[in-house]
């Protein structure tokens, strides 16, 4: 397969898949770009190449369901994601979230687990999550001794929440940091010109 555009439209040298969801492996010869909606790998593997890009854009979601490496798109040496773009690690196993490809999301969700089993996901590397970040029930963020730079905000609806030695720190955002759910916390920080956090965890 040529060029993909997920959820695009149709540009010229490009082919264009209308549905983010595929029931087999997929070799990209060009780009892989998910310029709109949510592309799910459904645990599959993707095969791209050393001369394309693997591009995320602005407001766009890619989620994998993989539980081990490879976690994106295979072989891409250049990986963007634009600002406003979502990555979500959905598999259903606890696993290590990896030191590569970036470790540097704009909004980054850790779902996966269910009312039997709680997943355990940990940090193999300090993270940055320029705008927010997404912890829900049955899943626990491990912070590995590494440190989780949220710029954003945080919606922590785990029973478990984030455990470690490392720590959470709020820092370089453009205004106030905001908590919401009533899942737990190891160790916080806020270090930024603004110098508030909002705890929106038990307001009606």
């Amino acid at each position: 397969m040529r060029d993909v555009l997920a959820r695009g439209i149709r540009r010229d040298g490009f082919e264009v898949i209308t549905s983010a969801n595929w029931n087999g492996a997929m070799t990209v010869t060009g780009n892989l770009s998910v310029l709109a909606g949510t592309m799910y790998d459904a645990g599959l593997i993707i095969t791209g190449n050393a001369t394309g890009t693997f591009l995320v854009d602005n407001g766009a979601t890619y989620t994998t369901a993989k539980t081990a490496t490879a976690w994106f798109p295979t072989n891409f040496t250049t990986i963007t994601l634009n600002p406003t773009s979502t990555f979500n690690y959905i598999g259903a196993a606890s696993f290590i979230i990896p030191t590569t490809p970036p470790t540097t999301y704009h909004n980054l969700g850790i779902p996966g687990g269910t009312s039997v089993t709680t997943y355990i996901k940990t940090l193999a590397s300090n993270t940055t999550i320029q705008a927010n970040m997404t912890m829900p029930l049955y899943n626990t963020l491990a912070d590995g001794s590494k440190i989780v730079t949220v710029n954003g905000n945080i919606a922590n609806t785990s029973t478990t929440g984030h455990t470690g030695a490392g720590k959470i720190l709020f820092t370089g955002g453009s205004a106030i940091h905001t908590l919401t759910g009533t899942g737990p916390y190891a160790n916080m920080e806020l270090d930024d010109a603004k110098r508030r956090l909002a705890d929106e965890r038990d307001r009606d």
